[in-house]
């Protein structure tokens, strides 16, 4: 019964200290915000840069110094 009195009354001042810090923000419609939102995402992203290659695997590309080559990221 202890324990259950301990983990109630920390859990009403968890509630209280917490609900009034709470906000919660969400687009605003009238000022264009769902419109702002939408320009600026791109569902389609570049997911490597030729897949397999002979000699690098995806994501990296072959790169060739003076000396020496390797694979770096794309």
């Amino acid at each position: 019964m202890r324990k259950l009195v301990i983990t109630l009354a920390a859990s009403v001042g968890i509630a209280v200290v917490g609900v009034p810090l709470w906000q919660a923000h969400a687009a605003n419609l009238g000022d264009g915000g769902i419109k702002f939102a939408i320009k600026n995402y791109t569902p389609i992203t570049k997911a490597a840069c030729w897949g397999w290659g002979p000699y690098c695997p995806p994501g990296r590309t072959r790169v060739c110094g003076r000396w020496r080559c390797w694979c770096a990221l794309c």
